[in-house]
């Protein structure tokens, strides 16, 4: 029980009901309220930690390091855990976007290609229009594809 116990579900599945009103002013105030929202950095730590993972586990079978599938099976099954978290933390738009670049991401090392950050900001911005369109008014997603 505490305001700390709100605070760390905030920062690690960005539930934000048990953080006090003071508490939340106190963020607001210091400038630092888009901490507790999940976004880029979550879904790219799970991502990092699961591609590093998986890369590890997949390099202890000979048959992926005959076909040379260690880095391309690893960017398919660090997907599942980013789409996993991401439905978590309640897929807000910043979540969204973040989950589609870094499936972007994974897709350029999938096919073996360089990735491009303006070309995957760009596609998130279009996946999610075609998935809500209506989200183009939401301040959300204004200020999640006009800060980057």
């Amino acid at each position: 029980p505490g305001d700390h116990v709100g605070v760390l579900k905030a920062l690690i599945i960005g539930d934000k009901l048990e953080i006090s009103p003071f508490v939340r002013e106190n963020f607001s105030r210091a400038g630092i309220a888009h901490i507790l929202a999940i976004s880029g950095l979550h879904i790219g730590f799970i991502a990092s930690i699961a591609y590093f993972f998986f890369r590890r586990l997949l390099s202890r079978f000979k048959f992926f390091i005959w076909k040379a599938w260690i880095k391309k099976g690893a960017a398919i099954l660090s997907f599942f855990p980013v789409i996993a978290y991401g439905l978590l933390a309640g897929m807000s738009y910043p979540t969204q976007r973040a989950i589609i670049i870094v499936a972007v991401f994974l897709l350029s090392l999938l096919f073996e290609k360089e990735p491009d950050p303006i070309n995957s900001l760009s596609l998130a911005a279009i996946v999610t229009l075609i998935i809500d369109p209506g989200s183009l008014f939401s301040i959300s997603f204004q200020l999640s594809y006009s800060s980057n």
